[in-house]
């Protein structure tokens, strides 16, 4: 058996390819360059005369210094002590505590601010800064970072020689899983019908079912956020906005208000998100797909925790995943049949339906209709009837730019503040303002209207626009979508800086391992009360405090670490893996159809790039949902037989088609 049977070149170079962007994506073990470093802290025994004591807490170390080796080192003996997680010096100061080695550029010492608080001396590398630690209002942290203090890099090979280690082993191990996946099955895998539809739509929806209902119970009646409360509160008052698609406000948030509580809603979404998750175990199966790839998928992602924990959250990105998921499904169909079963009158309702929702319930949903529009007709219009082409322009297209131009400010529907059109070009001029790259005095005058200059070089964060949108003092009332004219001028003289800001922003997408600084609040978990007048407020109710407990300790446990944090809310876990399967796919009918599937998917990514103004999981939650749902098919796609008509470049869609038998039930 030939040796390039499964190890070809082309893999090799693909292999390569992808395992240095796993490394440089996810840094496991630190390439970066460390820094030599002498520390020295010190709990002086002084504080601020205000201060009730002279207590000295350290909540957080870098991670390569641990806080039961840092308290033997301590001078005087048992002068810091372990509380809390947290290194505690409060008797037998002046307290010492020394430690040398290398640590990375960016690590950093967290200090506890709050009444009791005294005064803390640090000491790196000889340079001595003194820190009063006392706060009178709330409970704070002062943040010390080496990169304050006069470090020297050196030059390590070591570092080199780790990056190029983990790219050979991620290398490796990415051709081996290509090179397994081309391996020939002994026996070909064939659909065979056990159930109807309806009875095999039930079983593969039973797992989902049984884990969203066991977590409704735990945050009954639902996780709430402020724009959840204030859809809520439409709904009560009658004054509708279509800041939230008004409709997700009326087909999801409608049935809760109607019965009494968000609670009935979030059993609606429940059970819609189950339901999509069955019909595409479904469909999978009638694609071929092994039973045990399909059986696995319809019990491990709804056990996935950010699938889960999503489920019972009042966001319009939920339904808006649900409606992502059924349109790929049902791509499947089509492709599958060739086309047919846009004959069958229920397919091409259910279809123009699903489209029309995604291009309504988020305010992207537009572009995503109408680049699974273009990408289906493109790839595939020879075998796409004239009413499935008219009814999908009119249901994706024409139908919701009518009823949000038109139809809703007809029916005194609100249209989104004239500020939020403004908030995306804020974010972009922020990061001009932070690189001090404005030059234009126009813009300037029109920014400080805004705020001053140098609160826009201190707010900006280029991982979320909302500390910038939320700084005190703003003046909203010069906020609004003008400010995209001088922000395109800004790209246009300095493209590198916006750039290097989209990468930040858009990190979510490309960046396995998290940033620094990257948010851990992922879920609400509770519901937020709003104290504006007029607000509906909502008591948290939870049926089970077990689950509820269990659903706090999952959340805590899946953030405790990086590694954690990257595999389950790093929506680029996702892609990296449907990367590494695609790569191994050779046939151009089998990409045409993954990419034709996954469009709904993709041009929600690409429709974010420019608007996306914060790292928040959920904007790419269609992305994780589907990918995990047709990880299954891709892995098919990859073990099937490769044959000579992967160089050809003609083919028929209907060369996809399952053999008549496949359709019953």
């Amino acid at each position: 058996m030939p040796f390039t049977r499964f190890i070809r070149p082309r893999d090799v170079a693909i292999s390569l390819l992808l395992g240095v962007l796993t490394v440089l994506c996810w840094p496991v073990v630190p390439w970066r360059v460390d820094v030599p470093v002498n520390i020295t802290i010190t709990a002086l025994g002084t504080s601020n005369p205000s201060s009730q004591s002279t207590e000295v807490w350290i909540s957080a170390l870098p991670s390569d210094m641990k806080r039961s080796a840092l308290r033997t080192k301590a001078k005087p003996k048992n002068s810091w002590e372990l509380r809390e997680g947290s290194l505690v010096s409060y008797r037998y100061q002046p307290a010492r505590i020394t430690w040398n080695g290398a640590l990375p550029q960016d690590a950093e010492f967290v200090f506890a601010r709050h009444g009791w608080s005294g005064q803390v001396a640090v000491e790196i590398n000889g340079l001595k800064r003194t820190y009063d630690l006392f706060a009178s209002g709330p409970s704070g942290s002062q943040i010390v970072n080496i990169s304050e203090f006069p470090v020297e890099p050196r030059t390590n090979w070591r570092n080199s020689w780790n990056f190029l280690s983990l790219v050979l082993i991620f290398s490796s191990v990415i051709l081996a899983i290509i090179s397994l996946l081309h391996y020939k099955p002994n026996r070909s895998v064939s659909y065979e019908p056990v159930f109807g539809f309806w009875r095999a739509l039930a079983i593969y929806s039973l797992p989902s079912f049984i884990v969203f209902t066991l977590v409704l119970l735990g945050t009954w009646p639902a996780q709430m956020s402020p724009d959840s409360i204030s859809q809520w509160t439409d709904l009560h008052l009658g004054a509708f906005s279509n800041a939230h698609p008004v409709v997700h406000t009326f087909l999801i948030g409608g049935p809760g208000y109607l019965l009494g509580s968000p609670g009935w809603s979030m059993a609606i979404q429940i059970v819609l998100m189950a339901l999509a998750i069955g019909g595409t175990c479904v469909e999978l199966r009638r694609w071929s797909v092994p039973r045990w790839l399909v059986g696995g998928a319809a019990l491990l992602v709804p056990l996935f925790a950010p699938v889960h924990l999503m489920a019972t959250t009042f966001w319009k990105d939920v339904p808006f995943t649900i409606a992502v998921v059924v349109l790929a499904t049902l791509l499947l169909v089509l492709l599958r049949t060739g086309g047919a079963a846009a004959a069958r009158r229920s397919f091409l309702v259910a279809f123009l339906l699903v489209l029309f929702l995604v291009a309504t319930l988020r305010h992207n949903g537009l572009i995503v209709a109408a680049g699974t529009i273009l990408a289906l007709f493109i790839l595939y219009r020879r075998i796409l009837r004239r009413r499935l082409i008219v009814g999908a322009l009119f249901a994706g297209l024409l139908i919701p730019i009518a009823l949000n131009a038109a139809i809703l400010p007809a029916l005194g529907v609100k249209g989104i503040g004239k500020h939020y059109g403004g908030i995306i070009p804020m974010h972009l001029l922020g990061s001009f303002a932070a690189e001090g790259k404005i030059t234009d005095g126009e813009t300037l005058r029109h920014m400080q209207t805004i705020l001053p200059l140098e609160q826009w070089q201190k707010a900006y964060d280029c991982q979320s626009v909302v500390p910038l949108f939320w700084e005190p003092g703003i003046s909203w009332d010069q906020l609004d979508a003008s400010l995209m004219k001088p922000a395109i001028r800004e790209i246009l003289r300095n493209p590198g800086v916006a750039l290097k800001h989209l990468v930040c922003v858009n990190s979510l997408n490309w960046r396995i391992s998290p940033p620094v600084h990257a948010a851990r609040h992922l879920v609400p978990l509770d519901i937020w009360q709003d104290p504006s007048p007029g607000a509906i407020q909502i008591t948290y109710n939870p049926v089970s405090q077990l689950v509820a407990n269990f659903l706090t300790r999952e959340v805590s446990w899946t953030t405790s670490n990086e590694l954690l944090f990257s595999i389950f809310w790093r929506p680029a876990s996702v892609v990296f893996i449907i990367l590494i399967l695609v790569s191994a796919l050779r046939q151009r009918q089998k990409l045409c159809v993954v990419f034709v599937v996954l469009s709904p998917v993709l041009f929600n990514t690409l429709s974010l790039v420019p608007l996306i103004g914060s790292q928040d999981y959920r904007y790419q939650f269609p992305l994780v949902l589907a990918g995990l749902l047709l990880t299954p098919l891709l892995i098919h796609f990859a073990r099937q037989t490769i044959c000579e008509s992967s160089t050809q470049l003609s083919w028929s869609p209907t060369d996809l088609a399952v053999p008549p038998r496949a359709h019953a039930g």
